[in-house]
């Protein structure tokens, strides 16, 4: 017995073998580590959804894939080959693309930009052939764009146009087909059918589907599997039932969720919770005084103001990143002049607002003979009673001639609170607040 895929046939045999295989890749941009590890596979006729926060490495898998970049270590096989040692063209034939945003820059009809997809097929030089059109018009049909055939793509909508890319990829006869949040532009109607289109080829052809998405309840309902990025690593990898889970939700995206079967298909669907705190009880119940140097505490300033509570900060130096999101945020702070040491006056401000503080965080930046004092003040601060909580720094950048590491040592066994990362520091705010009402 043979199925058929998108205008091609394949075997049972084909629909058991990896269609990609990855074993141990890592993909960093200059320095910085994006993808970390990844080994696993993916079958003929599978669906399976990337899902992760911002960042997490979702859209650089998906580049890899299609080889637009190529790992640093590890390796990515294609039904068996190494994926970099296949010919561009004869890639092509397999995998075609849907990127979230498409440009195209010429006044090309729809006609021309979905024909496209037939380039893999054609000789140098040569013009499509009745089958061609044939596939184009078949694609235009399937994705609700054969009555704009003759329009300008730049004439179109957003949605109108991200259709004809879909029936351009469509048209390139692939067996796997890769989605980059390919429906963000379109209408409620238009997302549904285009995903119940690609489930169908999915499911009648055997097109194998690697589907990047934010939206959780989409990649449940049409996923088989989902795939769990997280900074850059396999946080979870299995059914949606197997990853959907509260306590993984919560660990990873940092908000409170309910998880409950859908009525319609039983799937898992993902409900986000409010905070059982407004923000105005949460500004009333905890103030935090952030500690932070050279633009890095701004993150962490702006994810505690977000989250309603009331923050102060300081040392800051007077022009640096953290100063000027302070100050956009409305956040009181301690400030010294720009590219100077921290002088007592501004190290006793510090001070009295941590006293003031009902908490105290403290972020990961480079230390150096100017900012020491604001370890030093963490000191005194633990000395008087308060509750510290520090995010842990490796300090790769250690100015002060081990004087920073002296410090921290003493903070850690004075009873500072260390925390691995942002996450984990959110995880133990929460509990704090938890704990107080």
């Amino acid at each position: 017995m043979k199925r058929g895929r998108f205008f091609n046939l394949l075997t049972d045999e084909d629909i058991e073998m990896s269609m990609i295989e990855l074993m141990n890749v890592f993909f960093a941009y200059d320095k910085e580590l994006v993808l970390k590890d990844l080994s696993f596979d993916i079958h003929q006729g599978e669906f399976l959804s990337i899902i992760g926060p911002n960042g997490s490495g979702k859209t650089t898998l998906l580049r890899l894939f299609s080889r637009v970049i190529e790992p640093k270590m590890g390796e990515i096989r294609l039904k068996g080959k190494d994926i970099n040692k296949i010919k561009r063209k004869e890639l092509a034939k397999t995998i075609s693309v849907v990127p979230q945003d498409s440009f195209i820059n010429f006044p090309f009809s729809v006609l021309d930009v979905v024909l496209m997809g037939r380039y893999p097929y054609l000789e140098n030089l040569s013009f499509e052939k009745k089958e061609d059109l044939e596939m184009a018009r078949k694609a235009m049909i399937l994705t609700d764009i054969f009555h704009l055939s003759q329009r300008d793509i730049n004439d179109l909508s957003g949605g109108e146009r991200q259709r004809a890319i879909i029936a351009r990829a469509l048209t390139q006869q692939p067996e796997i087909l890769l989605l980059d949040e390919f429906t963000s532009s379109l209408d409620l109607n238009h997302k549904i059918e285009i995903y119940e289109l690609i489930k169908r080829l999915n499911i009648e052809k055997s097109l194998t589907i690697i589907n990047v998405s934010h939206d959780l309840n989409i990649a449940s309902e049409y996923a088989d599997r989902l795939l769990l990025l997280n900074e850059g690593s396999i946080h979870s990898l299995g059914t949606p039932r197997e990853v959907l889970k509260r306590d993984i939700i919560r660990d990873v995206f940092e908000c409170n969720v309910l998880i409950e079967d859908s009525p319609v298909t039983g799937s898992p669907y993902v409900i986000p919770l409010n905070s059982n705190l407004r923000i105005e009880d949460r500004r009333k119940i905890l103030r935090i005084h952030v500690i932070s140097g050279e633009g890095r505490g701004s993150v962490l300033m702006r994810r505690l103001f977000i989250r309603g509570f009331e923050i102060t900060a300081g040392v800051l130096n007077i022009g640096d990143t953290d100063q000027i999101v302070g100050e956009a945020l409305g956040i009181s702070m301690v400030l010294e002049k720009p590219f100077s040491a921290i002088s007592e006056q501004a190290f006793l401000q510090n001070l009295e607002m941590i006293e003031k503080a009902d908490l105290v965080v403290m972020g990961k930046f480079r230390i150096g003979k100017g900012n020491v004092r604001n370890l030093e003040v963490v000191l005194e601060g633990l000395k008087r009673g308060k509750e510290f909580f520090i995010v842990d720094n490796d300090l790769d950048y250690d100015f002060t001639g081990g004087d920073a590491k002296r410090i921290y040592e003493l903070i850690r066994e004075r009873g500072g609170i260390f925390v691995k990362n942002h996450k984990d520091l959110m995880k133990k705010i929460d509990t704090k607040i938890k704990d107080m009402v």
